[in-house]
């Protein structure tokens, strides 16, 4: 690499000298043509402007030199160009610029501007090919690595904060709430296609409450909650339930029928827990909710690294795959259980997950809920009776809640909430 040497003041030689020295270029002399050579380059710019109606001469020995000239020149005002990019911006360089830069010094007659603009119309290609899969929770690295950035928090936000939709109002759906959040190029890879299998709807048909309730940060942190301490029991939940059913105090039944006519009847107050509709015999119509199918496969060694990756194009027909030891990273298994999740309608046999919120469906959630407020003796806690879509931590929360509430209503000896959870809201 060199940098531009002396230059000659411009226009200082006469038109005379100036057509006798390039007629030299043609000199059969190697000698010859390297002082020309030399001569020329010592003016700069100028003498570029000299030589370019030559590169179009009828003497092939005559336009081979003169484009030697005009390359050699472009390469040295880009080494200096390069050079002068690399003094001025320290270890803050675009790294994207200065390869181009670095690149020109080469070959001077690259077209920085159009190979960027392809290199973009190329990347975007590829990433409507890839099946984007993992999460969002580590919004700052999934920012990083998708748009191809190194920002930190303060850049990520200022970043995103460009990217958002400014609605004219509050959110209508899960679309615009996702919009307003991070803008289209982040919905439509990470949300748009995981959603519509999961809800089996168009995103815009679901409520803009469903997406609230995601955390999106801009740190590392790959925890799905905000909690400041959070974990999970060291031998799993149903050592936890097993051991909550095992109290001297507590019998449990089996086999026990449900009877919507007299659903309290021998019981001086019922804790319910399953779907609300259930509850009153489905007499208003059943309410909408999503089941899971199970899809589970045994491999050797580490499958996906992480206890949850999610598959968010449409064309995966499963939602995502769990490897359930990375749940306990503590213990050591040479193979691995891994489990598909396909999400679809539930029907009257199935397990339901999910409940379906739409906008068509409130009129009957409504007419349940009055009910549930005029029955005695029952209250409904949880995400199915409550008819809402939870996390688990929120779910526990309330639980313990709701058994507060209703202890302390027996003790004074009023009626016990119908939905503990709306003391709960209304208390915070």
């Amino acid at each position: 690499m060199q940098m531009l040497g002396t230059r000659n003041p411009a226009g200082s030689l006469p038109e005379n000298q100036r057509a006798a020295l390039i007629s030299l270029l043609a000199d059969d002399d190697p000698a010859v043509y390297q002082l020309v050579r030399s001569k020329l380059l010592s003016y700069g710019e100028i003498a570029c402007e000299w030589l370019r109606p030559q590169a179009l001469s009828s003497d092939p020995k005559m336009r081979r030199r003169v484009q030697e000239i005009l390359s050699l020149h472009a390469r040295r005002k880009s080494d200096a160009a390069f050079l002068e990019y690399c003094r001025r911006s320290g270890e803050e360089l675009d790294l994207e610029e200065a390869s181009g830069l670095l690149a020109q010094t080469r070959y001077p007659e690259t077209n920085r501007a159009a190979y960027s603009a392809l290199f973009d119309a190329w990347t975007e290609t590829i990433r409507s090919r890839l099946k984007p899969r993992g999460t969002v929770e580590e919004t700052l690295g999934t920012i990083n690595q998708f748009f191809r950035k190194s920002f930190g928090p303060t850049e990520a936000r200022a970043f995103i904060e460009d990217k958002r939709v400014k609605l004219s109002g509050p959110p209508r759906n899960f679309a615009e709430q996702a919009v307003s959040m991070f803008g289209h190029e982040l919905y439509e890879v990470f949300f748009k296609g995981y959603t519509m299998k999961q809800w089996g709807r168009s995103p815009e048909e679901i409520p803009a409450d469903v997406l609230k309730r995601l955390p999106f940060r801009f740190n590392y942190n790959q925890s799905y909650y905000f909690h400041r301490h959070q974990g999970l029991p060291k031998n799993g939940y149903t050592e936890v339930v097993a051991g909550i059913l095992m109290h001297p105090r507590i019998s449990v039944h089996y086999g026990v029928l449900h009877a919507p006519e007299t659903p309290t009847a021998g019981y001086d107050h019922v804790i319910f827990t399953g779907p609300l509709d259930e509850w009153f015999g489905y007499s208003f119509g059943r309410l909408p909710y999503r089941t899971l199918d199970f899809e589970n496969f045994v491999v050797d060694g580490d499958y996906q690294g992480c206890p949850v990756m999610n598959y968010c194009d449409a064309d995966v027909p499963f939602t995502r795959i769990t490897e359930h030891k990375h749940f306990a990273p503590w213990q050591s298994y040479e193979k691995s259980v891994l489990s598909r999740e396909y999400s679809r309608e539930a029907t009257p046999d199935d397990e339901r997950y999910y409940p379906v919120q739409l906008a068509e469906e409130q009129a009957t959630l409504q007419t349940y809920r009055t009910a549930a407020r005029e029955s005695h003796g029952v209250s409904f806690v949880g995400r199915l009776a409550t008819f809402r879509y939870i996390d688990m931590d929120v779910a526990i929360s309330e639980a313990l809640e709701a058994a507060r509430c209703i202890l302390r209503a027996r003790a004074d000896k009023v009626p016990a909430p119908t939905f503990p959870h709306e003391r709960i809201l209304t208390r915070w």
